[in-house]
């Protein structure tokens, strides 16, 4: 069982104890009731009116009451405290796995760019491939000198463009993209519940695996949109 169901069943049996506690309080409440009633009438036939068994149920509704109290004040805090704990966690865990996917495709990838660097001349990073200009972009303003030179759409990169207006379409984005997002949107998740928690502390920062770097020329890293 992982820590997080671990989790969600103490907070599970902390209501099932409510449920449980404050109908044997009710119970004790409408035995006691009745227990004075017969008490009284007994005073007043001359019996024995029961006070023990009176005080006994007066001391259980107390003890009932108070162990009520504790469930609020001690153990639900407690057991709410561990569930986004491990609701960190398993955020984290989840980000990890998707980092580890992330890096087994940059190492697929990272051959190709050794050799498109050795014929260009530069060192490519996995940088060019945040994202693909699609069809759906300008070659800058009508006074741009790339403009009036008509460069070539394919030639042009990120910073040389403007979105076409008509077409909000303009990039399309890679897998190692989004799993990058989909993994900070999870890793920041953590930090923010553990920030939370303790206030005082930083969360342990994620540092991400450095790829091998070829010996080569400096490292040319194009725009990121």
């Amino acid at each position: 069982m992982s820590r997080f169901t671990e989790a969600k069943a103490a907070l599970a049996e902390i209501e099932r104890k409510k449920s449980q506690l404050s109908l044997a309080q009710a119970q004790a409440i409408e035995q006691l009731d009745h227990a004075k009633t017969s008490g009284a009438r007994a005073l007043l036939a001359g019996r024995d009116p029961g006070a023990s068994a009176i005080a006994g149920l007066s001391a259980t509704i107390d003890m009932t009451a108070h162990a009520l109290d504790l469930l609020e004040v001690e153990e639900r805090p407690a057991a709410e405290r561990e569930l986004k704990l491990a609701s960190a966690q398993d955020f984290r865990n989840q980000a990890e796995a998707l980092y580890k996917q992330l890096a087994e495709i940059e190492k697929k990838v990272r051959p190709h760019l050794d050799a498109l660097s050795k014929i260009e001349g530069i060192e490519y990073t996995t940088a060019v491939l945040s994202a693909q200009r699609t069809a759906a972009w300008n070659n800058g303003s009508p006074d741009s000198s790339l403009f009036k030179k008509g460069g070539k759409l394919e030639h042009l990169g990120p910073s040389d463009l403007r979105a076409d207006p008509i077409n909000p379409n303009h990039w399309e984005i890679p897998l190692s993209r989004k799993i990058r997002k989909q993994a900070d949107d999870l890793r920041m998740k953590a930090e923010a519940i553990e920030s939370e928690l303790n206030p005082a502390e930083e969360p342990p920062a994620y540092v991400p695996p450095v790829p091998a770097r070829r010996e080569g020329p400096p490292d040319h890293r194009p725009f990121l949109p």
